[in-house]
């Protein structure tokens, strides 16, 4: 499971987030689905939860630019 998110979360950076002075909201959508599908499986292991609520506490700070 961990592996797979990290994978995901990666090619995210990789397209999405590298050398971007702004974020928008099309490249939060997968950060937003790689943190639903963690909260969905949270139950199977409880180092999920902390991964979860990190992802909530970054996503709370992050200036969001208009596209």
């Amino acid at each position: 499971m961990f592996h797979e998110i990290a994978v995901d979360a990666n090619l995210l950076v990789e397209q999405s987030l590298l050398g971007k002075e702004q974020v928008t909201r099309n490249a939060l959508r997968p950060i937003k689905r790689i943190r639903d599908k963690l909260d969905g499986l949270s139950f199977l292991d409880h180092r999920v939860a902390p991964v979860v609520t990190t992802i909530d506490d970054l996503l709370g700070k992050i200036r969001i630019g208009e596209r």
